[in-house]
């Protein structure tokens, strides 16, 4: 309280309808006033249709003025003074509309405000809302440049305006054609809004301090040097003007750009160039991108992912992700190339991934060309398979056609497809790829087994790859024998073993086609190829080459694998195509009584006597003697003394047989052990035995012992025996037992062949020769005769002396007659359990008289012999020399 009745206060004063909001408010009694200089807010409401008041949603702020409360002579309010109470401002006032409601304080009071002039208000108690004018100026943060209005109350009951313009928008930076209002709802327009040749038409536009917001019904972009011809409806515009950016995002239509393309997602208009972030779609194909560029004809980006559609609405036809892409749309041609390495090139529909990165696409043939740098490594350039069933088959290629007429993929400069162990080998480098990963059969192919080796190759393949661990194809196979020979067959088949992971190819070879597996043998039947096998695996039937006619070979059931140059038969009583037993040996016919040779043979005769056979072992040419060799492996390969082969050389016509003998006569009780070797000669067919012999028959002992003395008795002048010819260890060893014949070989080293438990007999002869005499249908002895023991006594002598052994229907005969000299001599001839015997010595054929029945039992008997038995058994070879002679 102050004198002359003066107040100083703080807080709220109402007058009418008017509040006003400050501090040191001071009251004049005199005047009747109340002086404000420091107003911070005045408020005001209004009647609305019903008489009830209304705030004004608006204040006016930074006010300063005098509040005239009534006529300072009717302080009593006696007297009806309508214009009171009346309010003067002394200076300009401000409307703000930062409040946080409004888009969040977005309209900064330091640049956005209205700013009133002085104003003078009467009648505060009963104004009314179309009355309260506020003339003054709109200053709008550079959005539009400043401009004179009044504010009234609007819709909201805040102060504001509505106004039609058309002036610079954001200092220049645009051209607003609006109709524009401002309230507590902010700053809105409706018109057009243009932003450096971009025509933005919309009914709903907000305009903020730093850009502006719209739901745009259409806007429009001529065609320039540097601008695409852009149409868009319906679209979200958002304008930064000063980071010159006007960006329209697609809501329920697209963007339709360089006539044809529609851009779904944010075109951005800029006045040094357009971009885009989004999906452009043109001619089945989509570019996606968030840093697209345009000009008047192009799209360019550095990153983007291009997809191309095909007639399956399920699937792709091509996708290529992270590439920088190139799109002229004039000359409708783009350029890709891949931001990174890796398999980014999809085609869906054909099921395939590709590391072939860099492309064109000629937009007009609908052709996608891929290429390749020739410094990049063909091992970084491929296709994958991504089918299921394909097992992630790849290929490398430098260079490649994609064509979306048929959504065909063409591979080119592919060197080759792995299948599982395999490479495959396309004609000219092309491969076809089709719907589904189907790839077209590889015609005039190679193929070569396996990739590491490559031990097998095939040519003028037909080849079908259904994946990487599975392909069907048939092609020419060359097999190189040991040789130098090339042998052609037709694989007929070729395929992978999928639990192996191998590749496999079968062929038939025929006997015409004369396939040698090895020099001098050939081969017909089936002919297996596997991918890791240096070899071949052969399931038929084998015969070797050689032209003699006796013996002649036939084909032998062959079931083994082989590799070229080192093909070693192994045999197992051997039988043809008609699962009959084949022959190798020596042999003596039943029937007809002659002898011959076999060498893959059927025989004569079922049975036949084998005098050498062979059922087992390995059979091979030796190139360096010109020889066949057919029997016992170790004595073979490994230079062991025992076992029974062949051989057989048809350039000399000599066929040899050695090992365990048999002379294929009925003995009875005489005992004929043999061992040695038998020569066939081609020329004559005539027979020889090489042979060691025990011979043993039933004797009384004293005949025995006389034989014996007798024997060494007149022994004194004759030769000894051969004991360094090659056949004695090989005889002995089939002779005698194992731990026999190493001892004997001891033995032998320092002294004659030791007798043993084996070789006892009557006599153990370790040199005879026989040959086949056909007049006589027998074995006949040519030279002296070795003979080692006696009764199990040392000898060691060769005699004069003859063997025949005689096979007749009625009963084989032996006869045997030999001499230590002209005066000593004995003749054995043995006929149906029947032992003839004779000497020179009296006494000797005394004994047999004697005492035969001593050794006549069990069908057995012993007689003597007559003179005329030995005269006419040596008689009849002078005879037969006479008339050979």
């Amino acid at each position: 309280m102050l004198r002359d009745r003066e107040l100083v206060f703080h807080g709220k004063v109402r007058a009418g309808r008017f509040e006003f909001f400050g501090r040191d408010f001071r009251f004049n009694y005199k005047n009747f006033t109340v002086d404000m200089d420091a107003i911070d807010s005045m408020r005001f409401f209004f009647p609305d249709d019903n008489g009830n008041l209304q705030k004004i949603n608006s204040v006016l702020q930074d006010i300063t003025g005098t509040l005239y409360i009534d006529n300072p002579s009717n302080k009593s309010g006696r007297k009806p003074f309508p214009d009171y109470p009346i309010f003067k401002s002394t200076k300009a006032s401000k409307v703000y509309y930062d409040y946080p409601y409004i888009y969040g304080g977005v309209y900064n009071r330091e640049n956005f405000y209205f700013a009133t002039d002085p104003f003078t208000i009467d009648s505060l108690d009963n104004f009314t809302r179309e009355g309260l004018r506020f003339a003054g100026t709109f200053v709008s943060a550079d959005i539009f440049p400043d401009f004179r209005e009044e504010v009234t109350v609007q819709d909201d009951f805040s102060l504001g305006f509505i106004k039609t313009i058309d002036m610079p928008a954001y200092k220049g930076t645009g051209v607003a054609k609006v109709t524009m209002s401002i309230s507590n709802r902010g700053l809105h327009g409706k018109g057009q809004v243009e932003f450096a040749t971009l025509v933005n038409k919309s009914q709903e536009i907000d305009f903020f301090p730093d850009s502006m917001n719209a739901i745009t019904e259409s806007f429009y972009v001529p065609e320039s040097a540097i601008y695409p011809k852009v149409e868009g409806i319906n679209v979200i515009t958002h304008w930064d003007p000063y980071k010159d950016r006007m960006v329209q995002r697609t809501t329920d239509a697209p963007i339709l750009m360089f006539g044809d393309v529609k851009l779904s997602g944010e075109y951005i208009h800029r006045k040094k160039g357009a971009e885009g972030d989004g999906v452009i779609d043109f001619n089945d194909a989509a570019i996606t991108s968030d840093n697209m560029h345009f000009d008047k004809t192009r799209m360019w980006a550095d990153t983007s992912t291009l997809v191309i559609r095909s007639i399956d609405s399920t699937k792709f036809a091509f996708k290529a992700v992270n590439v920088k892409s190139d799109v002229d749309f004039s000359k409708r041609f783009g350029d890709f190339k891949s931001n990174s390495d890796g398999a980014n090139s999809e085609f869906p529909y054909n099921q395939y991934k590709s590391s072939l990165n860099e492309f064109k696409w000629d937009i007009k043939k609908k052709h996608l060309n891929f290429n390749t740098p020739l410094d990049k490594p063909i091992e970084s350039t491929y296709f994958l398979s991504t089918h299921k069933d394909q097992d992630s088959l790849v290929f490398s290629s430098r260079k490649a056609l994609y064509d979306l007429n048929t959504f065909t993929l063409f591979a080119d400069q592919v060197p080759h497809i792995h299948v599982a162990d395999s490479r495959v080998i396309p004609d000219s480098g092309k491969v076809i790829i089709r719907a589904d990963a189907a790839m077209d059969p590889l015609l005039h192919s190679r193929i070569i087994m396996d990739t590491v080796n490559k031990w097998h190759e095939f040519y003028e393949c037909h080849t079908t790859i259904f994946g990487r661990l599975n392909m069907g194809a048939n092609g020419f196979y060359d097999y190189i024998s040991k040789d130098g020979k090339k042998n052609t067959v037709n694989a007929h088949e070729i395929k992978v073993d999928y639990v192996a992971k191998t590749a496999l190819a079968y062929a038939h070879v025929y006997d015409t086609m004369h396939f040698t597996m090895t020099p001098r043998f050939e081969f017909k039947g089936d002919l297996l190829l596997k991918g890791a096998y240096r070899g071949a695996h052969f399931d038929g039937f084998a015969h070797p080459v050689q032209s003699l006619t006796r013996p002649s070979s036939g084909w032998w059931r062959e079931k083994r694998s082989f590799v070229p140059d080192s093909v070693l038969f192994h045999i197992e009583d051997p039988y043809n195509e008609d699962k009959k037993p084949m022959k190798l040996g020596m042999w003596i016919t039943l029937d007809s009584i002659h002898t011959y040779p076999s060498f893959f043979t059927l025989g004569r005769n079922y049975s036949d006597s084998a005098i050498v056979k062979v059922r087992e072992g390995i059979v091979y040419f030796d190139d360096s003697d010109g020889k066949f060799y057919a029997g016992d492996s170790l004595k073979l390969k490994a230079g062991a003394a025992k076992g029974n082969i062949i051989t057989l050389d048809d350039k000399t016509g000599i066929v040899y047989a050695e090992g365990k003998t048999d002379l294929g006569v009925n003995t009875g009780h005489v005992r004929i052990n043999t061992a040695g070797n038998a020569t066939f000669l081609h020329k004559d067919s005539s027979m020889t035995l090489d042979l060691m012999m025990v011979l043993d028959f039933a004797l009384p002992k004293e005949a025995v012992t006389f034989f014996t003395n007798k024997m060494i008795e007149n022994s004194v002048g004759l030769n000894a025996t051969y004991n360094n010819r090659e056949m004695i260890p090989k005889a002995l060893a089939e002779l005698m037992e194992e731990k026999e014949y190493k001892d004997a070989m001891e033995e032998m080293k320092t002294g004659g062949i030791p007798l043993s438990k084996s070789i006892e007999g009557l006599m153990f002869i370790s040199e005879i020769k026989l040959v086949w005499d056909q007049d006589r249908k027998a074995y006949v002895s040519v030279g002296d005769i070795g003979i080692t023991s006696v009764g199990n006594t040392k000898f060691e002598k060769r005699v004069k002396g003859k063997l025949m052994i005689e096979r007749k229907r009625s009963g084989d005969e032996i006869t045997f007659y030999f001499q230590t000299d002209d005066n000593h001599w004995y003749f054995i001839n043995y006929l149906r359990n029947n032992l003839y015997i004779y000497s020179s010595e009296s006494d000797f054929n005394n004994l047999i008289r004697d005492l035969y029945t001593e050794v006549s039992k069990d069908g057995y008997t012993l007689k003597l012999a007559s003179p005329r038995a030995k005269i006419k058994f040596m008689s009849s070879f002078e005879a037969k020399k006479e008339g050979e002679e």
